[in-house]
């Protein structure tokens, strides 16, 4: 936020700024030294020369031995290596420092020609806006500018692994879990396979607690991981650098080049189904169930609240996801009792709603991670659609605004035109 706000801060104050030179200047009443402040515009246009001078002459020998280089970089890069690195790095210090001194020299100029009455207020006005145009063009290229990164493409080439992934991925919903040194790698997700692991610097709390209470509390010493999480979370491969238990899991593809293998998890649970049972306990007693090897999450789950209906175990029953988006999921169920659906999607109350056959109905907490809904028996249509209302109304306020201040500057450019041409009508009735 303090980031934001800086920037912010200057442009306000520049606004004020700009708005004496067009009153104030342009008159040049005798409330300012006016002489005084022309000199200092002079002595400013000299010193940015001079700086603009030292830029070009200056080398990056007269900086002390450390200039330019960060922590890690002796550990990272040869002692060559480490040379160039920094005269590469002085060498883009001196053309922002360059294009930084030009501009200054433009807008200092055009600000004396203005203050000696050698330019209109107009003409400074469009000058002003066409060096800010050029300014931003000059920042926004090294951001925007969408020319392919090889380094990028080649960092996140598909693997064997991943195709055959993404030819499985084809053919039904599940998740990846990616273990020890790989469960941070993004690059899952890159080619679009979705996985319980990666990075991000904002994680949902109700995920960061679910991986630190429970992922990780396996009841059996030479392999930690619980697998109930794992079941719940619709994980159908493991990816490891090394072999599994495998009397718990089916290889079905290796890369030994890059030491990378892939297993198959058969006792994984679907995206979207049914339970027989359902407990209802707070988060610390659900944890400690979650966390038992009694815990079965194929029959059973556990809720925060009570469903306040009767539900029974579907004798039969078929869930079929139909549609799913980042914004939308549709299931057709069938079931012989009304009975809970478990759906393995991070429970986010804050936008998310559920709909059975079109009317809205509560969505419960479950296993202190997901989220289910409580389905009457026989065939059923169940979405859950994300529509939040702080995000629409906020964008709705951005439209607002943006067009507020369109329209306050169309009507403040009109009056300020109405207002020269009576004071120009008025001074030729005088004269």
């Amino acid at each position: 936020m303090v980031l934001l706000l800086f920037p912010f801060s200057i442009g306000i104050i520049a606004s004020f700024g700009f708005d004496f030179l067009l009153k104030e200047a342009a008159q040049k009443t005798k409330t300012f030294n006016w002489k005084k402040i022309e000199k200092n515009i002079l002595v400013a246009l000299g010193i940015c020369v001079f700086l603009l001078f030292i830029a070009f002459v200056i080398k990056s020998s007269v900086f002390p031995a450390g200039s330019f280089i960060k922590d890690g970089d002796s550990q990272q890069f040869s002692q060559e290596q480490i040379v160039q690195l920094k005269e590469l790095r002085f060498e883009k210090l001196k053309e922002d420092f360059i294009t930084f001194s030009l501009l200054a020299i433009g807008f200092i100029a055009i600000l004396y020609f203005y203050f000696v009455k050698r330019l209109s207020p107009r003409l400074f006005i469009v000058v002003v806006i066409v060096l800010y145009i050029i300014d931003i063009i000059i920042v926004s290229k090294s951001y925007l500018e969408t020319k392919p990164n090889r380094g990028v493409e080649e960092q996140f080439l598909p693997t064997q692994t991943m195709m055959f992934l993404k030819q499985e991925s084809a053919k039904e919903l599940f998740r990846v879990f990616p273990v020890g040194q790989l469960f941070q790698d993004n690059s899952w997700m890159y080619h679009g396979l979705q996985t319980i692991g990666g990075y991000s610097p904002a994680k949902l709390r109700i995920y960061q607690e679910m991986t630190d209470s429970s992922l990780y509390k396996g009841w059996e010493e030479n392999f930690p991981i619980n697998m109930n999480i794992v079941n719940m979370l619709n994980v159908k491969y493991f990816i490891a650098q090394g072999m599994l238990p495998p009397e718990k899991f089916k290889l079905v593809n290796g890369d030994k080049g890059r030491n990378e293998y892939l297993f198959e998890n058969q006792e994984y649970l679907p995206r979207a189904y049914f339970v027989d049972t359902v407990i209802v306990a707070g988060k610390s007693k659900a944890y400690e169930i979650l966390n038992s090897q009694k815990f079965n999450p194929r029959s059973m789950c556990i809720i925060s609240e009570n469903a306040e209906v009767k539900l029974e175990k579907p004798e039969n029953s078929s869930v079929k996801i139909e549609k799913f988006t980042a914004h939308r999921i549709e299931i057709s169920t069938s079931n012989s009792a009304t009975s809970l659906l478990v759906l393995s999607e991070v429970y986010y109350p804050s936008g998310w709603k559920a709909f059975i056959n079109g009317n809205e109905v509560r969505i419960f907490k479950t296993n202190n991670l997901l989220r289910s809904v409580v389905v009457p028996s026989g065939i059923n249509k169940v979405e859950f659609i994300y529509e939040s209302s702080t995000y629409n109304n906020g964008l709705m306020i951005s439209y607002f605004g943006w067009t507020a201040t369109l329209l306050l500057l169309l009507i403040g450019f009109i009056l300020r035109n109405r207002m020269n041409v009576t004071a120009a009508a008025i001074m030729n009735e005088n004269s």
